[in-house]
């Protein structure tokens, strides 16, 4: 059972590093005009700090029994779009879009190829 909440975990950090990487204008450009609204802003930046925050509330599991790998997995998946969240701000309101998608497409592909060779690879 464990390897099919890794499974998801990964999918959910490889898909959109694979649209960033695949198609980083066209992402950069979608995520711009998202964030167009101070109303969207707002929304983006309260979600980001939600999953910043409650994340690591995973690890009150372990008080009552042990940490699954998947478990790590989902807090640092969680942490990791937190910051993408909080960062997309930023970058939306500077015109750094584009080098924000780059960087979040290559951050979560090393992180799908080291969750693959560590968690799945038999």
């Amino acid at each position: 059972m464990d390897r099919i909440y890794v499974w998801i975990v990964l999918v959910a950090i490889a898909l959109p590093a694979v649209l960033r990487l695949l198609i980083p204008a066209r992402y950069a450009q979608l995520e711009t005009e998202r964030l167009s609204s101070g109303r969207a802003r707002r929304a983006r930046r309260r979600l980001g700090i939600l999953a910043v925050a409650t994340s690591p509330l995973f690890l009150l599991i372990g008080l009552f029994g042990p940490l699954r790998a998947w478990m790590w997995l989902a807090i640092a998946a969680g942490v990791f779009s937190g910051v993408e969240q909080l960062t997309s701000i930023w970058a939306a309101g500077r015109g750094q879009m584009l080098w924000h998608t780059r960087v979040f497409g290559v951050v979560g592909a090393i992180a799908s190829v080291t969750i693959y060779f560590f968690f799945l690879r038999q």
